[in-house]
């Protein structure tokens, strides 16, 4: 298996992904994007696209459509 070309870093209290040439991809699970699946969000040098928003809109659609309401447990 080829090593993980991406680290997991914390910029400005979010997890994202830092590929090796800086970049900052988006952070959904703890296994690492491939190049297919990732989602460029900004850059170690220059921060977070500032159209961040619209480059995770239908991803943030696609998981409101799929969310179903549950109860909580109740306290004891």
């Amino acid at each position: 298996m080829p090593p993980n070309p991406y680290q997991r870093i914390i910029v400005s209290g979010i997890p994202v992904w830092k590929g090796a040439e800086g970049r900052l991809y988006y952070y959904e699970t703890a296994t690492p994007p491939t190049e297919a699946t990732r989602i460029q969000i900004g850059t170690e040098a220059g921060g977070f696209n500032p159209d961040w928003k619209n480059i995770l809109e239908s991803r943030v659609k696609s998981y409101q459509d799929n969310s179903q309401s549950r109860l909580r447990a109740e306290k004891k």
